[in-house]
């Protein structure tokens, strides 16, 4: 009997313990649940489950500090590993990852994956919900919306009246029509542009070799990765471009 009594005794106890350890259980997913959402952002609706990683959110997204420098020029960086790719691609000229489908190659696994599915695949798997244009980067798309749908002109120039729908269009404005900026050369011969666009005009126009990339998205990445051809053909397209000029100048003498 007394071994019994001991028996059930122990028995409640350990029930008796483990309801605790059960409520401790679920108030500690209660308190991580709290913790998770008692960080919020002041500035957006993000939230975090420690305070450092709220505080470089608003550095880094909000206030748009950049605190990784580069060693080699005035280029600076959110995260150190940004900053790597970036010393990687420019300054050392690592081009690692090679195309498997043709003579391009990338600094990172990422670009090269990408130019294969835009220019070799042709995927356009971002449609736009608004009509039937689709495009190969959610980026683009969002880009879309905004500027053709939404009709928004969100950034403004500082130097004149002129507004656009990106910051990139901005920055472009500024370089070309206020510096006065020809940054984007032609890999095949010696013309160069304000605008990436202008050059893929140029390129279509002037260089028949590149006439199947008719996407002008996949021109661009193509000339981006791609080696100026050998001295000779250059030497023949600039003869031959000099040529028609002189020709369409005598004729319109």
């Amino acid at each position: 009997m007394y071994k019994k009594a001991r028996s059930r005794s122990l028995t409640e106890t350990q029930e008796g313990r483990r309801a605790p350890i059960r409520r401790a259980a679920c108030c500690s997913s209660m308190v991580k649940e709290v913790k998770r959402k008692a960080h919020a952002c002041p500035r957006c609706a993000a939230t975090f489950t420690v305070s450092s990683s709220m505080r470089a959110h608003v550095r880094t997204v909000h206030e748009k500090q950049r605190d990784q420098a580069c060693p080699h020029c005035a280029a600076a960086f959110v995260r150190a590993d940004v900053l790597a790719k970036h010393v990687r691609a420019v300054h050392e000229k690592r081009r690692d990852h090679a195309c498997p489908r043709c003579a391009a190659a990338f600094d990172q696994a990422a670009n090269m994956t990408r130019h294969v599915r835009l220019v070799h695949e042709k995927r356009r798997d971002h449609a736009c919900p608004h009509c039937n244009a689709a495009f190969g980067q959610a980026i683009h798309l969002t880009e879309h919306v905004h500027t053709v749908h939404e009709k928004r002109r969100d950034h403004a120039c500082t130097r004149c009246a002129a507004t656009f729908g990106l910051a990139s269009s901005l920055t472009k404005h500024v370089r070309t029509v206020h510096e006065k900026r020809r940054g984007y050369a032609c890999p095949h011969c010696t013309a160069a542009f304000g605008q990436t666009g202008h050059l893929a005009t140029h390129v279509r126009a002037m260089h028949k070799q590149l006439e199947q990339l008719d996407d002008e998205e996949d021109l661009l990445l193509f000339m981006r990765t791609s080696a100026p051809p050998a001295s000779s053909t250059s030497t023949s397209t600039s003869t031959s471009t000099s040529t028609s000029t002189s020709t369409s100048t005598s004729q319109s003498s």
